[in-house]
């Protein structure tokens, strides 16, 4: 593990103190000037839960000309609402959150003091009507012009395979792409049981397409969709979808411009979590002669560990992969990886 930027605070950990009584961190972003934004639940002592963000300068000192305090909250939810995904577009910032216990999903918009921008309303929405109790907001990307959220929606109680998986499309305004499947909404993957895996996205500008992993008939699979209209590619893999029943489930998916998508997945050796990295071609699904890495990866101390990518970088034939091991405690785990010669 990298040592600690005295830069950062003297110590390289920086804590940051809020008004509230629980905080429970959600999505952070480095800006260009090197300003840290990010994400959390703030809650009172009432137990009323807020949409919370906080920023602070390069070296971790609260950003006073943000909510005078380096921090904002917001009250807009009945009672517990969950910021969990952020992106900044033009100096903008766009955050994601769910009311839990109802189906209602939340978009909002912040000047770059932290005040809600007075020009566009909260939006609430409820994406899947099959579902009625929680949503997981797992994904917010930007094309240059769109926002699109893909998340995951709950059953409260019965049946047992209550997990769908929806994507939504967005103008910068908030308001819903109505060609996008009718609505500004797709249930894409319906009717799951894996309730605590991870939902991707990534764009693909070369074809105007859009790739997302989930489950599908409790089956790992990454699915390609028409970026404009929301239909499935049909000439993707199995009419649209590319199964990979040899992975338990999908942990990290990228599109590379030379190597094309490149997908990590999770499956069980010997009885320890492993991971792999495979290689498919973006336009049909196919796999190159060498799509798998040599390597398989797994740290010895951490065999029961969650490994969740966050950064991969290509160069040539290897690539390096660094990510966070989910074991209790968060540990950085890099790895250099090269494929079949």
């Amino acid at each position: 593990m990298s040592p600690r930027s005295p830069s950062f605070n003297g110590s390289g950990v920086k804590e940051i103190t809020t008004g509230g009584m629980e905080n429970y961190a959600g999505q952070f972003i480095i800006e260009e000037s090197g300003k840290i934004t990010g994400t959390y639940i703030s809650g009172s002592p009432t137990y009323q839960y807020y949409v919370s963000l906080f920023r602070s300068l390069p070296d971790g000192t609260p950003d006073v000309s943000f909510g005078g305090d380096g921090y904002v909250e917001y009250n807009i939810c009945g009672t517990i609402c969950t910021a969990l995904s952020l992106r900044k577009i033009n100096n903008l910032y766009y955050v994601i959150a769910y009311e839990a216990g109802t189906n209602f999903v939340t978009l909002l918009r912040l000047e770059a003091d932290g005040d809600l921008d007075p020009t566009m309303p909260v939006r609430k929405f409820d994406p899947d009507p099959n579902a009625n109790y929680g949503i997981r907001a797992v994904e917010l990307k930007f094309d240059g012009t769109y926002l699109y959220a893909l998340y995951q929606t709950d059953w409260q109680y019965e049946p047992a395979d209550d997990t769908d998986y929806v994507l939504c499309k967005f103008d910068l305004d908030g308001n819903s792409v109505l060609a996008f499947g009718g609505t500004g909404c797709l249930v894409i993957y319906a009717n799951n049981s894996k309730t605590t895996t991870l939902a991707l996205l990534t764009i693909d500008d070369s074809t105007n397409s859009l790739f997302l992993s989930g489950f599908k008939n409790n089956v790992p699979v990454v699915t390609k969709l028409d970026r404009t209209t929301g239909a499935i590619v049909s000439g993707f893999g199995t009419d649209g979808n590319l199964f990979l029943s040899d992975y338990s489930r999908i942990v990290g998916l990228e599109l590379h411009a030379d190597l094309g998508l490149m997908t990590c997945g999770e499956y069980l050796d010997g009885g320890k979590k492993t991971y792999a990295i495979d290689l498919y071609k973006a336009q049909d699904g196919s796999k190159p002669q060498e799509n798998r890495l040599k390597e398989r990866f797994v740290g010895s101390v951490h065999a029961t560990a969650d490994f969740i990518p966050d950064n991969w970088i290509v160069k040539g034939q290897t690539i390096f992969v660094n990510g966070m091991l989910q074991d209790g405690a968060a540990t950085v785990l890099n790895q250099k990886l090269k494929f079949n010669d």
